[in-house]
């Protein structure tokens, strides 16, 4: 899952922005509420290459609730 983060930061840059709602914006949401604190952690890192993908509009939509959700995390090294 920590490789499929890195990835998915790349790809945002390399499909059109429906391709990327449709396929890749539900697995980084899904990375983004992962169990483990090194997944999410590796997603916080990967969000600014996402924004930068998608958008403004998928930004505030998508990427900006799940920032506020990571800033909340338990874990202080997400």
């Amino acid at each position: 899952r920590l490789v499929s983060c890195k990835i998915l930061g790349k790809l945002t840059n390399k499909f059109d922005a429906h391709a990327i709602k449709r396929e890749i914006l539900p697995l980084v949401k899904s990375l983004c509420q992962d169990v483990e604190y090194e997944v999410r952690s590796c997603m916080c890192r990967q969000l600014e290459n996402i924004a930068q993908g998608i958008g403004t509009e998928l930004t505030k939509s998508v990427v900006l609730p799940e920032l506020i959700e990571l800033s909340r995390d338990e874990s202080s090294s997400v």
